[in-house]
Parts: C-alpha cells; structure tokens; sequence
C-alpha cells in the first residue's frame, strides 16, 4: 500500500493558481525535511515570488502553487524562472564562517577575487573552459600565460600558477593543472584533490576572499564526474576545517547541469550529512547566467547546529 504524501505547510494555504512541478534532489529533500526551520526559509522565499509549495519526498518532487494570476504565456516562464533560482543554487556553511556555494552557470560571467581555469601543462587554452575563460579575458590571458610557460616550462599535474585575469572579473586568474583520465596510473581522484588544494592555498596566500572553480578535469580530460566532484568536494572539506584564513566564499560552477547535479549530491554527502562542523544549509536565490553572485546571494541564514 503506498504511503500518503507529505507536504511541508505554507505559511497560508497554497491558492488555487498556476502549477508547476519540478524535480527536488533526494538528499537536499531528505535535509530539508530533518530541519524545520530550512523548511520554513524556504517557504518564505517562495512566498516572495508569490508562491508556496508542497513536497512529495517518496518521489522526488516538489509541487509549486502560484498565488497570483498568470494571464499570459511570458508571465508564466517568468514565474517557473523565479522558482529554478530558489532551488537551483545550494549553499552550504562550514565551520569558521567558510561558504559553499553550488550553482549552475557561466563562471566567464562571475565577479569573484579568484577564478580558476582547468588548464593543460602548456597553458594553451584551446579547449573548453580554458578556451572559454582565455575568450573572455581577452589576448592578455593567452600572452601572460605562454610567457610563464617559457619561463619556467610546463606546469606539473596538481600544480596552479597564476596570472592576471584580463578582462574577465576577478583579482587573480588560477590555472589549475588536473590529472587526464588514463593517463595518471589510477591516481585520478589523488592528483585532482591536490590540484584544487592548491588553488584554495594560493588564493589564501594572495589573501582572497572568494573562489570560483569548475568542475576541474570532468570535461577534455575524461576523468569521470563523480571522481571529480568527490575529489573536489574532500578538498573544499579538508581546507574547511582549518581555521584562520582569509577566503570566505568558495563557488563551484558549471554550465552543464547534471554535472551540477553532481557536485550538489556530493557536497551534501560530503559537507552536510557526513560533517561535523557543519552548521548551517542555505538554498537562496541566484542569477542565471550567474553575474556577480557573491554580491546577489547573502550571508546565511541559517545558523543551528545539528548533531550529524
């Protein structure tokens, strides 16, 4: 016999308006449930964009209500836009005051003091992010980044060295040299959770505040996504628990979204559900493509502590 569905009250009773029912990932729906007051932020956010929602757990679902009339087909894809950016970006808060934010995006378009560049060990930026990120920052990035290479040969796997990042807007551009899938001896997870260690050390030494990453060496390098997203979520996880630092805010973006997926997954698993420092969950509204996010999106919330 199947069980009754559950829902989460709404502050008010949901309206009879326009419907929109969209996936809910399994373990942020398992956290939101253990925790009343994410439930009710939550539902306070939605209430903001004339909303409320009821959450169906045994499937993976959440059902968004409309308290407005819609009368055009525009003002409904506006509406459904508004809910995505409440439930598509997650953050989640370390100890210390350290942020972790998951989005799906365009980090050309992010304002943060460091972003990081999946980079080959020539630093020739033809392919996929690198030539993405080279694209935005302009002839700068390219010239900087020969001109090191020519000065101290290639860049060693694990390795991140920097430059100016051009036109693109951050403080410093770090290019984050990860292992290839086939070509490490196994040592895939092992060479990338060095590699992203370092980038958050050497933004911590130029004393950065903010840090955005992709989903370094899950695309031209063919390293699968879930030893990716692990490998960076143990070291975000490892630098977290270590006090003392300057950076307050690290984003990990990507413009392919099961790869956000992904990330998000492991960064509950990694950070939430198996952490004993975390205390707080945040899902707050987000821009997409993402445009200066760490200005859009606000400090946490939520400030309990769980017994993990």
């Amino acid at each position: 016999m199947s069980q009754p569905e559950q829902s989460i009250p709404a502050a008010t009773p949901p309206p009879s308006g326009e419907k929109y029912e969209r996936p809910l990932d399994s373990y942020l729906l398992q956290y939101l449930k253990e925790c009343p007051k994410a439930e009710k932020e939550l539902q306070e956010q939605l209430a903001s964009v004339a909303s409320a929602a009821q959450f169906f757990p045994d499937e993976e679902r959440v059902l968004v209500r409309s308290s407005a009339q819609l009368s055009s087909v525009d003002e409904v894809g506006q509406w459904k836009a508004k809910v995505d950016q409440l439930f598509d970006v997650a953050g989640y808060s370390l100890c210390d005051g350290l942020q972790v934010l998951v989005c799906h995006g365009d980090i050309t378009e992010l304002d943060a003091d460091a972003l990081v560049n999946a980079a080959n060990e020539d630093l020739d930026h033809g392919g996929g992010v690198a030539a993405a990120l080279s694209k935005a920052g302009g002839a700068q990035v390219q010239k900087e980044s020969s001109a090191l290479v020519k000065q101290i040969g290639k860049i060693p796997t694990g390795e991140v060295v920097v430059t100016t990042g051009g036109d693109l807007n951050c403080k410093k551009l770090l290019h984050a040299v990860g292992p290839v899938g086939g070509k490490s001896g196994g040592r895939e997870r092992a060479l990338l959770e060095k590699t992203v260690r370092s980038a958050l050390d050497l933004a911590e030494m130029f004393e950065l505040e903010s840090i955005a990453m992709p989903c370094i060496s899950s695309g031209v390098f063919g390293v699968p996504v879930t030893v990716c997203s692990e490998a960076i979520v143990t070291a975000i996880k490892k630098f977290g628990s270590e006090g003392g630092r300057s950076l307050g805010r690290i984003i990990l973006i990507d413009n392919r979204g099961e790869v956000v997926r992904a990330m998000q997954e492991m960064s509950i698993l990694g950070l939430v559900l198996n952490s004993t420092y975390v205390v707080g969950l945040q899902v707050c509204p987000g821009t997409f493509p993402t445009e200066r996010i760490h200005k859009r999106c606000s400090p946490t919330r939520w400030r309990w502590v769980d017994a993990i």
